[in-house]
């Protein structure tokens, strides 16, 4: 069973020059699951790039598992869904060659959700 998920593309493509480096967020069972960021320079003082999230989605027991990944940095990664429920994570940082996995717990077993994804570029850019 697979959902249906809509990444929000961005309208072109830019660069990001601040000097990032990356720390990892741990799961309650030590697991990598996400990274978020530290910025020498303000992201506002920064071109905010076009990132290409790819997503995957199937279900597993009573969750939906998403894997998220990235091209290039991307920032304050967020997941809707189009039916109540809840998300393991959200509002992270997803760097290339680091897959995120999020679940999401729909509150009414069996339902079928549609995930969007955005990003801070997606977000404030619109989608293409």
């Amino acid at each position: 069973m697979n959902a249906h998920v809509t990444p929000v593309a961005p309208p072109h493509p830019a660069v990001v020059s601040p000097d990032l480096s990356g720390l990892w967020a741990l799961s309650n069972d030590g697991h990598a699951r996400s990274m978020s960021e530290a910025a020498v320079d303000s992201l506002k003082d920064n071109e905010i790039i076009a990132c290409r999230i790819g997503v995957e989605a199937h279900c597993e027991d009573a969750a939906w598992r998403l894997k998220l990944c990235a091209e290039k940095p991307a920032f304050f990664v967020s997941i809707e869904a189009d039916i109540p429920g809840r998300f393991s994570d959200d509002a992270f940082t997803l760097f290339p060659g680091h897959e995120a996995e999020i679940a999401f717990t729909p509150e009414f077993a069996g339902a079928k959700p549609a995930f969007t994804v955005r990003d801070l570029h997606s977000a404030t850019c619109g989608p293409s």
